[in-house]
């Protein structure tokens, strides 16, 4: 074979190599789930608790960066805890929680308003925890340490955390009638 024979079958095969990952490139692309315009504006945060101080609880409710008190001595603005409080009230179909404890009034009022706005809401946590007191999941119930969050609205996460969320739930969704602890027990041996 000449040189310019293998020259022309290398040229050739590296433009049909090229055509092929164009190709695969543009089908791969097609198949992945682009966010929406707002999960795209959300993006992703990462916050931090606890808080430098503690946050005004009428600040945290509200858009307003003052309380109107001038002798108050809590923090206002942004802090952790008001973001985390607009981020699970904004939700607009569903809010899946899944957490060691809840303690704070204000994550309580923030997921069960969440619910009383027709929102799909659906928390696991810790059994014996629930009881514990200051513990939020009874009032949870009855409406129908420092710590990192990471909240994303980038689709290959939450669809991987909705699918682990989903087995979760199944696994130790209440049952009536039934103690969950012994159940789930009975199914891991």
């Amino acid at each position: 074979m000449r040189v310019a024979d293998v020259l022309a079958v290398a040229f050739g095969v590296s433009v049909l190599s090229e055509v092929v990952y164009f190709i695969y490139t543009k089908v791969t692309s097609k198949k992945k789930r682009r966010p929406s315009k707002k999960a795209a504006a959300f993006g992703n945060q990462v916050i931090f608790f606890p808080d430098r101080g503690v946050a005004c609880p009428k600040a945290t409710h509200d858009d307003s960066d003052t309380c109107g008190n001038p002798q108050c001595c809590f923090l206002h603005g942004r802090t952790s805890l008001r973001t985390l409080v607009h981020t699970l009230t904004s939700a607009e179909r569903a809010l899946d929680v899944c957490v060691y404890m809840i303690t704070c009034d204000t994550l309580g009022d923030a997921i069960i308003g969440t619910h009383q706005r027709g929102r799909a809401v659906r928390v696991i946590t810790e059994a014996e925890g629930s009881d514990t007191p200051g513990s939020q999941i009874g009032r949870l119930r009855e409406a129908g340490n420092h710590e990192n969050l990471l909240m994303t609205s980038e689709p290959d996460l939450v669809d991987s955390y909705a699918r682990e969320f989903t087995r979760l739930w199944e696994l130790f969704k209440p049952r009536p009638g039934q103690n969950n602890v012994e159940r789930h027990t009975a199914e891991l041996w």
